[in-house]
């Protein structure tokens, strides 16, 4: 289910914004983790309030693979199926290794992989995106997961994707650059 929470100043504490479940749900095993985060983001980044955490199917399912398996890998995938990737996310998403959920050490992952990125995957698990606004951060990883089910829809096809080449990519780099998007 989907429950939006405000969280208190400090991350001590948080504050139920839209819960479609009334009151049935439970808070998730992660919530430490995620309070964890929103508080290194507050002193890092202020200006990406928002922390969306989900589990992208598409991009789980790249993740699984070997060519998802490290982050150079999993970036030059996604970045070379739709040019909105590179023009999103030019700094590309970062992989935490697997961590069990939850816990300080996939907190620590995350705030570690925040310094350079706005989206982390977690490692055959889900993955986190941060913005400005709720709209963004979902923007982030609808074109990621996008991205990710292009490139899975070509392998089952039987075909290796064609993806954008190595100039292509440094032209959406600059033109990213010149367009001032990105972190």
């Amino acid at each position: 289910g989907v429950v939006l929470l405000r969280i208190a100043p400090g991350a001590d504490g948080y504050h139920v914004l839209w819960d479609p479940s009334r009151g049935r749900h439970r808070a998730t095993s992660e919530l430490p983790a995620h309070l964890l985060v929103h508080a290194r983001l507050a002193e890092a980044s202020p200006v990406h309030p928002v922390v969306l955490h989900t589990h992208p199917t598409h991009l789980l399912a790249l993740n699984h693979s070997p060519v998802g398996a490290s982050e150079p890998s999993l970036n030059r995938a996604l970045w070379s199926m739709l040019p909105e990737v590179k023009l999103l996310v030019p700094e590309g998403v970062a992989l935490a290794p697997y961590r069990l959920p939850g816990t300080t050490e996939l907190a620590e992952e995350t705030s570690a992989a925040l310094r350079r990125h706005r989206v982390v995957v977690w490692d055959r698990h889900g993955a986190l995106a941060v913005e400005r606004d709720l709209v963004e951060a979902f923007d982030l990883l609808d074109v990621l997961d996008k991205a990710a089910r292009v490139f899975l829809l070509c392998l089952a096809s039987g075909f290796e994707p064609r993806g954008l080449g190595a100039a292509e990519l440094a032209d959406l780099a600059e033109l990213a650059t010149r367009l001032g998007l990105g972190p």
